[in-house]
């Protein structure tokens, strides 16, 4: 499959991209590689575009079998910190490139979630998709918008 991931250079992108690769994927890594693109080796199945995901072209999509979406500031004195950038990034550029993807065709567009947008629970209590959210910060509320805005477009 061809894969384009977003948020590739980060926490969660430079352990799953070298995966995808090892079972023989085509990655297009997008990110802006703020923090260096070193932790992710070369490899001819392996394309760097180097771009913020709130610009991101439609044409990068062309070809793309799934998309996985890992672009985040992804913790929450970043979020405070950064709350203007927060909402744009985790929620308005995640909805944008979802809609892009269904745009292009792309047949799967996966955004892993964060268990912060359930808050805080009582001690004994499991959360799962169907369990009532409570987010508390801006990070936990960006990337619940972000899945609302997301899941019509399944």
């Amino acid at each position: 499959m061809k894969i384009l991931v977003t948020g590739a250079g980060g926490y969660i992108g430079t352990t799953l991209v070298p995966l995808l690769l090892s079972n023989g994927h085509h990655v297009k890594a997008v990110d802006r590689f703020f923090f260096g693109k070193e932790l992710l080796n070369t490899n001819d199945n392996l394309e760097f575009v180097y771009e913020d995901a709130r610009h991101i072209k439609p044409e990068e999509f062309h070809g793309i079998d799934a998309v996985i979406d890992l672009v985040a500031i992804s913790n929450d004195p970043s979020g405070e910190a950064f709350q203007k950038q927060t909402y744009e990034i985790n929620h308005e550029s995640r909805f944008r490139t979802a809609k892009l993807a269904k745009e292009a065709g792309v047949s799967r567009y996966i955004l892993p979630s964060s268990a912060s947008i359930y808050g805080f629970q009582d001690k004994d209590f499991i959360a799962n998709e169907t369990s009532k959210t409570n987010p508390l910060t801006t990070y936990a509320i960006a990337n619940e918008m972000a899945e609302k805005d997301i899941l019509p477009l399944s």
